[in-house]
């Protein structure tokens, strides 16, 4: 189904000039930088996704006590620190107010407290 937006003039004109220099619709090269643009978004987000997934997943086996055969890495400030910044720019990415992020995680709680 298609949708329509609106386009500020001077945005539309530009693009007008640059599908007329690519050879192609003005329409269709906005649908595909539109579509670059979110896959870019998406690819973007789940790279920071991924990169604090492992760093949790490295301060989670940090905090275990290892055995003398086992090393394991030691969970340091600068180490919570990174990770603290990559969630605070996946927030950002996704565009999540941080009071949602708090609300959700009581009600989280208050369902566990009621089902346990």
């Amino acid at each position: 189904m298609a949708r329509t937006i609106e386009i500020d003039d001077a945005i539309w004109e530009q693009l007008c000039e640059q599908a007329r220099q690519l050879g192609c619709d003005a329409n269709a090269l906005a649908q595909n930088l539109l579509a670059d643009s979110l896959q870019q978004k998406h690819a973007l987000t789940q790279q920071l996704w991924d990169e604090a997934c492992r760093l949790l997943n490295e301060m989670s086996s940090a905090q275990a006590h290892p055995t003398a055969s086992e090393a394991r890495p030691i969970l340091t400030p600068q180490l919570l620190n990174q990770w603290l910044s990559l969630m605070n720019r996946l927030i950002r990415e996704l565009d999540i107010a941080p009071e949602s992020i708090e609300a959700d995680i009581t009600a989280a709680f208050d369902e566990y407290r009621r089902v346990s």
